[in-house]
């Protein structure tokens, strides 16, 4: 009788949970994609986010994480506090979140917290950010989750559905609100657009609230991975279990690259390797590390900016070239005849004179010191030398005497030439940012060359103390932009198209 009445409730439970998930799924109706029913559409979604996940197991991209908190309700967006990390994440071990052994972190900041309004600081998790690339990493199923049809929609030239999400039940781990656009033919997520929710108390809780926005490539016959999240929202601090009166407005950007290449540094720097005296090594080391991009169409932009400038200063640069560091902390340096520049500079710096203005500043010190060799040898990863963000840079010196013959050359050009008012937009520029700098200290913190910002660059005296001291006094309104993205396989550098541009600007 026991065992009758035992059938009976599980038989009865059964029912009811499958009468409960055809009406949530019926959210999704039939034949929006022609002869599949709502609940077949539902099923392939949850199905293939998860194979989608498995295949990205055996990756283990570059994350890099750029955060800064801005006075709430300001008009002109004014920050307060910044925070980054630059870290190789393993996949298999996050997916399965693995917290003990998920990345190796080779720069960032010290310690995870923002500036708040109100003068406190807040603490943010690094893992909980990372988070913000994947749903439900555990339970993305229709156990979880109700999905519910927008409309039809199209993200570039992919034909997609648009659907809502909405959890079931909180308790556990984060839960997403929000959005997704999903392929109509393989139903593989490729935006995720929303908030996640997490218990109270939790590490989870510490990112949760703020609206985030993850756009996905497809680096594979149905391989779509994670390469952009985009964070702009303000929340109240007392959303987040505090009782003070305090706001959080948060900026973020996390960029996901190179997903393409293998693990094997030796592998990919011996294969780069082909005649050294033509490459530094310590640029194949970066680029091997993934952190420099291959030489694409923006390199060739900057060559001929360069051969520009170089012939019409008279110096001899010849064998001159740029290459670009992918990362976004401010960096201008060079390795003998190498000038290197990051990502987030080009970002940063407002127009195409100040551009050649700042190439002019470090062609001048290629002239005088291309010879000097750099003390660091990069025949390791950084991701594995160097732990726990302790790697201080490649090493690159920046003495007094190679200060004076640059400032010298620099000074003759001022006299009579052309170039003389891109000079002045360069020493503008950094004057700029110096007045910004101490509220985006790792923005503006070079991580592999000297400081961008010394204080002392001869390149801030270069025009007169009168035009210095007025133009000092106006408002920084330096910006970073996003007008460039990082190919996710190739590692390439690449300028934003108008299919990109709907991201829009971070900063």
């Amino acid at each position: 009788m026991r065992l009758t009445i035992r059938f009976v409730a599980r038989m009865v439970f059964t029912c009811l949970l499958v009468v409960t998930v055809q009406r949530l799924e019926g959210q999704v109706p039939d034949n929006i994609v022609p002869g599949m029913s709502g609940a077949k559409i539902s099923r392939s979604i949850f199905q293939a986010e998860r194979d989608n996940a498995a295949r990205l197991r055996p990756y283990s991209p570059i994350v890099e994480m750029y955060i800064q908190s801005l006075w709430p309700d300001s008009p002109a967006q004014m920050p307060l506090d910044d925070m980054y990390s630059l870290q190789k994440v393993r996949l298999s071990n996050f997916l399965a979140q693995d917290k003990g052994r998920w990345a190796e972190l080779v720069g960032g900041s010290k310690g995870w917290s923002l500036l708040q309004d109100n003068g406190q600081r807040v603490k943010l998790d690094p893992l909980g950010f990372a988070s913000l690339a994947f749903l439900d990493l555990k339970n993305f199923d229709s156990d979880t989750y109700r999905l519910a049809y927008i409309a039809p929609a199209k993200l570039g030239t992919v034909d997609c559905l648009m659907l809502s999400v909405l959890p079931m039940k909180v308790k556990g781990t984060m839960r997403f609100r929000g959005t997704i656009w999903v392929e109509s033919r393989g139903f593989r997520i490729i935006r995720i657009n929303g908030t996640f929710q997490a218990p109270r108390n939790s590490f989870a809780q510490r990112i949760s609230h703020f609206h985030s926005d993850c756009w996905r490539v497809e680096i594979a016959d149905g391989l779509w991975v994670p390469t952009y999240v985009f964070v702009d929202d303000s929340v109240p601090w007392k959303a987040k279990g505090s009782n003070g009166l305090a706001h959080l407005h948060i900026k973020a950007r996390i960029s996901l690259w190179g997903y393409g290449q293998g693990d094997s540094f030796q592998y990919a720097r011996s294969g780069m390797l082909k005649d050294e005296s033509d490459s530094p090594g310590e640029l194949v080391g970066l680029e091997a590390d993934r952190l420099i991009a291959p030489i694409g169409n923006v390199e060739q932009s900057l060559n001929a900016i360069l051969g520009e400038v170089s012939r019409g200063t008279g110096f001899e640069s010849s064998t001159s070239s740029c290459r670009l560091l992918l990362t976004a902390p401010l960096e201008l340096f060079h390795v003998r005849d190498t000038i290197v520049l990051s990502r987030g500079l080009l970002e940063m710096i407002p127009d195409a004179a100040t551009l050649k203005g700042l190439l002019l500043y470090e062609l001048a010190h290629v002239n005088v010191d291309a010879s000097v060799k750099m003390p660091f040898e990069y025949t390791q990863s950084l991701f594995t030398t160097f732990p726990s963000a302790r790697f201080a840079g490649l090493g690159i010196p920046q003495n007094r005497e190679s200060e004076t013959k640059a400032a010298a050359l620099l000074r003759g050009i001022l006299e009579d030439n052309q170039y003389a008012p891109y000079l002045e937009k360069a020493s503008m520029f950094l004057a700029q940012l110096r007045l910004i700098a101490p509220q985006i200290p790792n923005l503006t913190k070079s991580r592999f060359g000297p400081d961008l910002l010394e204080a002392d660059l001869p390149v801030l005296d270069l025009h007169s103390t009168a035009s210095f001291a007025q133009q000092s006094e106006k408002k920084a309104t330096l910006t970073l932009r996003t007008r460039y993205f990082v190919d996710a396989s190739t590692g390439e550098l690449e300028t934003i198209n108008s299919q990109q541009s709907a991201k829009g600007s971070l900063f």
